[in-house]
């Protein structure tokens, strides 16, 4: 008989430090309240600059709320367009996802984006870890996530 004993381990603390990149972000809800990013970390975030006007962003939304719900308790998903509150409202209205949707206080471009959609996938710190740019499947997310885990896995080796 093999008797296997799992020990449990403690939590791993996180030090929330974003860097530059995310920053860099100025935004706000869609009542118009300033954000502060570090109150979405403590897990992964993935940011999906998107525009009510992409087709391709629309395109991708199914996708993007799959992966969310997918990993509902380990990432945290954020829709940021910088196109007027009203916009961002009317489109979430018409809508059934249950996306973090948030207002840029500026232009995308002023984050380096330069096409829509486009993702950005940071670390529970804060730490930039890959920018996709253009229309994702599942794969491309799940690969995504896989990648950073074995490599964070990887590194944390003795």
């Amino acid at each position: 008989m093999i008797i296997y004993l799992i020990a449990c381990q403690p939590k791993k603390q996180i030090t929330i430090q974003p860097d530059e990149i995310l920053l860099n972000h100025s935004f706000t809800d869609l009542q118009g309240n300033p954000i502060d990013i570090k109150q979405y970390l403590g897990k992964p975030l993935l940011i999906n600059y998107w525009a009510t006007w992409c087709k391709y962003c629309r395109k991708d939304l199914p996708v993007v709320q799959q992966f969310a719900d997918y990993h509902k308790r380990s990432h945290t998903v954020i829709l940021l367009s910088d196109e007027p509150t009203e916009k961002i409202e009317q489109f979430k209205a018409k809508q059934e996802y249950n996306y973090i949707y948030l207002k840029s206080d500026k232009p995308l471009s002023a984050y380096g984006i330069r096409q829509r959609p486009a993702f950005a996938y940071f670390s529970a710190a804060g730490k930039h870890l890959e920018t996709i740019n253009g229309s994702v499947d599942i794969k491309i997310l799940f690969g995504m996530v896989e990648y950073h885990k074995a490599k964070e896995h990887k590194t944390a080796q003795p």
